[in-house]
């Protein structure tokens, strides 16, 4: 993954958490694939990349002064079987992602699940597969097929879901063969009825680029992105913005911030579709 980008809508009165996400990927195999949990089984749609722009252009940092609907196809993803231990709950293609939602009683089952339909396989994945399962969390595996791109840039996906706190899954597996993890860009755009702090686990994550109440609009911006009821009157924007993020084993978790002084924007660069490349193969970082 060479840069990252979500929105989150936290609907309190609902208990309902409306998560979009948007990623560039560098080096693609012939086909690769990523993997979403959550608490309880997601509603997949697809929703207009065009809503991070939008978001964009409300939180970044005005220049010096000078003189100057959301929709998924119908049609199924291949039907896979599922082994003793795992339910293949929902299959479906969205955003041009084969998507299938599985629920799983033994990390061990999930795991063979994963690498029978071509997905990676190990201790590592199943040592973080594990903390969900045992909390019964569903998790969603999408598929992608990049054909001979070497950079490759997903459709947003919104997934919504129930949950008693609204969360970002950060946590990855560990490296394999205890190597390191490359640091990427990350932002996520938080919108509640309060402004929003972050934790890893206990620990501030102080990543906080802009914040303020949203108004007009952002009800413009997000809107077709989520159920228009999802958005509160009188919203916050809360904007974590993490240009070199490298992830550790837990996830992140929002709570309202007392302290309810706006924060001034801090970001002047927009994330782009995928990162440019030079001539010599270096890749470039994907913000600009």
């Amino acid at each position: 993954i060479s840069g990252e980008q979500a929105l989150i809508v936290w609907d309190e009165a609902r208990q309902t958490e409306h998560f979009v996400r948007t990623a560039s990927f560098e080096g693609a195999p012939a086909d690769f694939g990523f993997l979403v949990p959550s608490p309880s089984e997601p509603e997949l749609a697809e929703v207009d990349n065009r809503v991070f722009d939008a978001l964009f252009n409300i939180y970044r940092r005005p220049e010096p002064r000078s003189r100057s609907r959301s929709r998924s196809r119908g049609r199924s993803a291949a039907t896979m079987s599922a082994p003793q231990g795992v339910q293949v709950v929902r299959q479906q293609v969205v955003a041009g992602l084969d998507a299938t939602v599985l629920q799983a009683s033994d990390p061990a089952a999930l795991d063979g699940w994963l690498r029978g339909n071509g997905y990676p396989s190990g201790p590592e994945l199943r040592g973080w597969l594990e903390r969900y399962v045992v909390k019964g969390w569903f998790v969603t595996a999408f598929k992608i097929r990049p054909g001979n791109r070497a950079q490759v840039a997903t459709r947003a996906v919104r997934m919504s879901f129930h949950t008693e706190l609204p969360f970002y899954p950060y946590a990855e597996p560990a490296p394999a063969n205890g190597g390191s993890t490359a640091a990427r860009p990350l932002r996520i755009s938080f919108v509640a009825a309060w402004k929003a702090k972050a934790n890893v686990g206990s620990t501030p994550w102080d990543t906080v680029g802009y914040a303020a109440r949203g108004r007009g609009p952002l009800s413009t911006a997000l809107r077709g992105a989520v159920p228009r009821q999802a958005v509160p009157h009188g919203a916050w924007l809360t904007v974590f913005d993490e240009p070199r993020s490298i992830r550790p084993n837990q996830d992140l978790y929002f709570y309202q911030d007392t302290n309810a002084r706006p924060v001034t924007s801090r970001i002047s660069s927009r994330v782009t579709a995928t990162g440019a490349r030079r001539p010599s193969g270096e890749v470039l970082n994907p913000w600009r």
